[in-house]
């Protein structure tokens, strides 16, 4: 059975934050230990960015963070894992599904004898990945360690929905168990408070570590516009069929753009497609690329294009607002909360290739307003959603946590 990867932060990054309280042995103190429950990558996702970047945040020598990876776990994935996310937004998992978590929770045992944490900080979506996060945390409890729950779900609300009274009854329960939750905006926020204790729900919206994205190399030329998309694990969702539809209309009046497609296609959408040549011609599928190959693509790109229908506060938008790419992206849950239509980005209607191929235009027409959007998102991202907003925050909410836990 392999072993949980663990990994420690990077030294402190010089950030100043607020005093917060140390646990003590004695009368030596040590840091507050802190467990972090979810993916990392390889390869590559939204959540398992927000993990990476989370271990990578200047936290001094008051906080001990190290990893419990759950795709290095005994765990099922890929095609496996999509079925029991299908059979769980309806019912909690039982049978096999069971079985599934519990082989996760052998793992997740050995973690903490091995970390003996003070808090853990776990990071879930909905389907089976909910279910999953609330075993653990029922374990965590049962050892008087302190938890957090931090939800990345693009479609909480849809998975509850989705279920049967009894289990809509266990989700109640389950959602009740951690010490404090975080909510990646104030929309996800407004929907989680009728569950939790709404002075314990906070909210930490998705941050980057800014200075990353600031390319200081001189991208390649390139003729012809670029326009890229990142997402193809979950292509249905993050509306990549939109993006091919409107293709069209923005080949007629630029006829060498070209369409660059990022990520494993797991949808199976390239050898599905049902195109005129000219438009297969210019769909590039690039599959996972490694980080600073992500970087270089947004840096050579015209502008990031995610006409998704669902999702959290999505990290491929930050970090190409970080780059000052312009992005369009769909008006909805977190995203109007960054993007000002027409300021930082544009917004769009979900599910409307016309309008997005209307959006793609007025960006391609008009040099002065791509560059001035750009700019802007890129300062927005560095004032608001740096790492160094996501750190503070962190700090309070582990320090809180904590020193509730041993009131207890």
């Amino acid at each position: 059975m392999a072993e949980p990867e663990e990994k420690k932060t990077e030294e402190a990054s010089g950030h100043q934050v607020g005093p917060v309280e140390v646990m003590t042995e004695g009368t030596v103190q040590r840091p507050l230990r802190v467990l972090v429950v979810g993916p990392h990558p390889p390869p590559n996702g939204g959540i398992a960015t927000v993990v990476r970047n989370l271990l990578q945040l200047g936290f001094d020598e008051r906080f001990d963070l190290r990893l419990f990876d759950v795709r290095r776990a005994t765990h099922p994935t890929g095609t496996v894992m999509r079925a029991v996310n299908a059979v769980t937004a309806r019912i909690p998992p039982a049978g096999r599904w069971a079985l599934a978590a519990h082989l996760l929770a052998h793992d997740f045992r050995k973690a903490l004898d091995r970390e003996q944490p003070d808090v853990i900080h776990v990071h879930t979506s909905h389907g089976y990945g909910f279910w999953a996060s609330s075993a653990l945390i029922r374990l965590a409890k049962t050892r008087g360690i302190a938890s957090v729950l931090h939800f990345h779900a693009s479609s909480m609300d849809e998975f509850y929905e989705a279920m049967g009274g009894f289990g809509r009854r266990e989700f109640e329960r389950a959602i009740r168990l951690p010490d404090h939750w975080i909510a990646l905006s104030q929309s996800w926020q407004r929907w989680y408070r009728p569950f939790v204790d709404a002075e314990r729900l906070h909210v930490v919206p998705n941050c980057i570590d800014w200075n990353a994205f600031q390319c200081t190399e001189t991208p390649q030329r390139v003729e012809g516009p670029r326009i890229l998309f990142i997402g193809m694990q979950f292509a249905r969702r993050k509306g990549v069929h939109d993006l091919i539809a409107a293709a069209p209309r923005v080949l007629d009046e630029f006829p060498d753009t070209r369409f660059l497609l990022v990520g494993d296609d797991d949808e199976g959408v390239e050898a599905s497609l049902d195109v005129a040549p000219r438009v297969r011609r210019v769909l590039e599928f690039r599959g996972n690329l490694e980080r600073q190959e992500i970087i270089r693509a947004y840096h050579g790109a015209t502008m990031l294009v995610l006409p998704a229908y669902r999702e959290g506060m999505p990290m491929v938008m930050l970090e190409a607002m970080a780059c000052g790419r312009p992005v369009i992206c769909s008006a909805i849950n977190a995203i109007p909360e960054v993007i000002e239509d027409g300021e930082n980005g544009l917004l769009i209607r979900p599910g409307d290739p016309a309008g997005l191929a209307d959006a793609m235009l007025r960006l391609l027409r008009d040099l002065e307003l791509r560059e001035r959007i750009g700019r802007r998102a890129s300062e927005f991202i560095r004032r608001y959603h740096d790492v160094s907003v996501q750190q503070q925050s962190l700090e309070a909410i582990y320090s809180a946590a904590s020193t509730a836990q041993e009131r207890r």
